[in-house]
């Protein structure tokens, strides 16, 4: 069996692992939309359908049934006219795992650090057309997980 990790916001992609080789899926290039996300910057109109042609190219050319073994995502819930889905829901896999975005990159700054410890900083700057908020995500990672 194999295991899935999905990325749903800007530059979304797809990555599969199966005996210790890894497949990476880009929508941008898959779809061939520059930064290409499920619910921001510019996403497809049918993304249901994006998704089963992703899963549908994961069977046919890698060779790679569902059900994975595991699915980790990240920014797979999207709201559009105000109907909420959550694309996770379309890959069948028996244990299903969320991340975060902002630990992600507070991971990987930690993972390709020299250090066994650190405080790291991770932040986010959201702009509306009428105001802007900040907002700061302090993260403290003490040991390998």
């Amino acid at each position: 069996m194999a295991n899935i990790a999905f990325y749903g916001s800007h530059n979304g992609g797809v990555v599969v692992e199966e005996q210790g080789t890894y497949y990476v899926i880009e929508f941008e290039r898959f779809f061939n939309v520059k930064n290409m996300g499920l619910d921001q910057y510019k996403s497809l109109k049918y993304r249901d359908e994006g998704i089963r042609s992703v899963l549908q190219y994961i069977e046919k050319e890698l060779r790679i049934k569902p059900p994975f073994d595991n699915l980790l995502h990240i920014n797979t819930e999207c709201s559009h006219d105000d109907i909420c889905t959550s694309y996770k829901d379309y890959i069948p896999a028996l244990n299903v795992y969320e991340g975060f975005h902002h630990h992600s990159h507070a991971c990987g700054s930690f993972y390709q650090s020299p250090f066994d410890k650190a405080l790291i900083f991770s932040f986010m700057v959201v702009v509306m057309i009428v105001f802007s908020t900040f907002s700061l995500q302090i993260v403290k990672q003490e040991q390998h997980i």
